[in-house]
């Protein structure tokens, strides 16, 4: 076990996790592109072995059998706690890290053949912990426990690959339906899971003795696919008869298209599917209904009523 002070000497700067966010994922993808690095680099023994086991697209990339070809960026980043040797040497990091793909994202085979490419911009979070390693002056991933980049990628139909379909995908509400209130449906990410309520709590009809009835209450983590924090909620709201109209952070609107520049989120209902638009996010997600988008603005206080 590592050794860690209660009270160490000198805390990692934002500049520091910044810089090691940037390099294990600029790692990352250049091993998903070319083979170097190499995993090997970018992961430790142990790690790799385990991201291996549980992704089969990781798994061909070890074995050099196919590419992931995509342009990225650092949209954010989350240090949920860092551990440290006793001369205030920072050794472990916990971080959650958003990282956005461009449209054209491709995964080849072994003979650059294109099996599957994404046109629109994705968004990824990695949930990884990240150890140094001293004896060769790097960072590396030593748990990644969210799957890596390919097992998001949708295919070219925009069925996510590798990942088992949500609940309710067999029984999808045809676009004609419009919203359904329902809040038993589940939510699902991007990759087919599905989601507690410690990610997405979602009221399709608000408290009928507070006179919400109309109004449509979701609360979502600080970042798309996150935990909900307790201590910073975002809270949004579908709002036609504005009911909160007076805490809005940004107006109730109805829209033939997602703005430009929006990101779909992955988040979903199944009748509801989230987008954000980079920028916005403290006063604003998009919700694709159909075949229409609404703005549900984000509430200045939680909704609460007695």
């Amino acid at each position: 076990m590592l050794p860690q002070a209660a009270e160490p000497p000198a805390y990692i700067s934002d500049e520091q996790l910044d810089s090691i966010v940037a390099s294990l994922i600029d790692r990352l993808f250049a091993a998903y592109e070319s083979g170097e690095p190499g995993l090997n680099d970018v992961f430790t023994p142990a790690a790799l072995v385990a991201a291996v086991a549980d992704d089969r697209l990781l798994a061909s990339l070890a074995a050099r059998e196919r590419r992931v070809l995509a342009e990225h960026s650092i949209a954010g980043r989350i240090e949920a706690e860092t551990r440290y040797m006793p001369d205030g040497t920072p050794v472990r990091a916990d971080l959650e890290i958003i990282v956005d793909i461009a449209p054209g994202a491709r995964i080849v085979d072994g003979t650059g053949a294109v099996q599957s490419q994404v046109d629109e911009r994705q968004r990824v979070v990695f949930d990884l912990t990240a150890a140094w390693d001293g004896a060769n002056g790097r960072w590396q991933i030593d748990d990644l426990r969210s799957p890596a980049l390919g097992r998001s990628a949708p295919a070219p139909g925009g069925t996510p690959q590798l990942a088992p379909p949500c609940p309710w995908a067999a029984e999808d509400i045809p676009p004609t339906r419009g919203f359904d209130p329902k809040v038993d449906r589940p939510w699902c990410d991007g990759l087919g899971r599905e989601l507690t309520d410690n990610y997405v709590v979602f009221r399709g009809e608000g408290t009928a003795h507070c006179g919400w009835e109309s109004a449509a209450l979701l609360f979502v983590g600080p970042q798309p696919g996150w935990e909900i924090d307790i201590w910073k909620l975002y809270n949004f709201v579908r709002d036609p008869e504005g009911v909160f109209a007076s805490d809005w952070l940004a107006e109730y609107e109805v829209l033939p298209a997602p703005p430009a520049g929006a990101v779909d989120t992955g988040l979903t209902n199944g009748n509801v599917r989230l987008f954000d638009v980079p920028g916005e996010y403290d006063r604003a997600i998009y919700a694709l209904i159909g075949d229409r988008v609404e703005r549900w603005p984000r509430l200045r206080e939680p909704a609460g009523c007695a």
